[in-house]
């Protein structure tokens, strides 16, 4: 549970933003503007984090191919690769993230 002090901030929104964060109140999905803007930031930040954990991945990758660890594909395999699921691919490098990992996400989400 977050223990910090609340306090007000006064931010400038398009009108677009402003219906957005009035349609999520509105819709009964968040108790108030506040909440929804809380939500965003949580999202934000595990997007960065994911973000963060992908060009990791990515580094790693390069550096494989520079110690000459990498594979060799032709057309017909890179089609192949490419035509994969993007959910599968999502779940692999999910299954990559250390246990360690996953649990400081799911503290950063509020346990969930």
């Amino acid at each position: 549970m977050n223990t910090e002090a609340m306090r007000t901030l006064t931010v400038s929104l398009s009108p677009t933003q402003i219906r957005r964060l009035q349609e999520a109140v509105e819709s009964g999905s968040y108790a108030s503007n506040s909440e929804v803007v809380r939500e965003a930031l949580r999202l934000l930040k595990e997007r960065d984090q994911a973000r963060e954990h992908l060009r990791a991945d990515v580094q790693a990758g390069f550096d494989q191919l520079a110690r000459g660890e990498g594979r060799a594909y032709d057309k017909t395999s890179g089609r192949q690769l490419a035509e994969q699921p993007v959910g599968k691919l999502l779940l692999e490098h999910e299954h990559r993230v250390s246990r360690q990992q996953r649990a400081a996400l799911d503290r950063d989400r509020g346990g969930r």
